[in-house]
């Protein structure tokens, strides 16, 4: 035991502690945190919603569920680039890196649209814990894009142009990039991003839930 101690304490320890402190960790950590009050009163309405299943007058909270925990994907899109680039200075260019990654992660869903194009329907599971590796996958590309992007302007430190509008514009060009790719991919060659994010991490997904995996 006195070996095994020593092993966590001198070299298990340090070592995850350079991958806990690093950026990307540090920024999925606050945002899952941030959203984890949405994730206990999913848990609870699960709770409530388990007499349902001898009284059949009992409400149904399920809603209540859909529209916490149920959204969890799209908190975690929003979260991940607003959050990295607010730790990177960049608070000019946070709240477009979070909407447009919301933006681009329902775009890679692949919603069904009716040939008018005035409704659309997506698989609501894949807002929840469904569709968490997609969402984190595309926040980060999002960030990095957004990190480069806000590191130069169009516009020089004594422009006359108001600082709002120059901001307008230097957003422009990083949410067209992000927003063409995933046109590009979705509409042009067709390919169905989402599953093969699924795909690539499926393995963990399934670990996890094993004894194993869970201890």
């Amino acid at each position: 035991m006195n070996k095994f101690m020593d092993f966590l304490n001198n070299k298990f320890a340090p070592k995850a502690q350079i991958v806990g402190n690093n950026q990307w960790i540090v920024t999925l950590k606050k945002s899952v945190l941030e959203v984890l009050p949405f994730i206990l009163v999913g848990s609870i309405v699960s709770l409530l919603n388990i007499p349902g299943n001898f009284w059949k007058w009992w409400p149904n909270f399920t809603p209540i569920s859909n529209f916490t925990f149920g959204l969890l994907s799209i908190f975690i899109a929003f979260l991940v680039p607003f959050n990295y680039l607010t730790d990177k200075k960049l608070n000019k260019q946070r709240m477009i890196a979070g909407l447009t990654s919301v933006a681009l992660f329902m775009m890679l869903l692949n919603p069904t649209f009716t040939p008018s194009g005035t409704v659309i329907s997506f698989q609501f599971s894949e807002f929840g814990a469904g569709g968490m590796f997609v969402a984190i996958s595309v926040a980060i590309f999002v960030s990095v894009v957004l990190e480069v992007f806000g590191r130069f302007s169009f516009f020089g430190e004594d422009s006359v142009i108001p600082d709002f509008v120059t901001a307008w514009f230097d957003s422009m060009l990083p949410i067209g990039v992000i927003i063409a790719i995933g046109w590009i991919l979705v509409d042009v060659c067709h390919f169905n991003m989402y599953h093969m994010i699924q795909a690539v991490f499926s393995p963990l997904a399934n670990g996890v839930e094993t004894i194993y995996g869970f201890t």
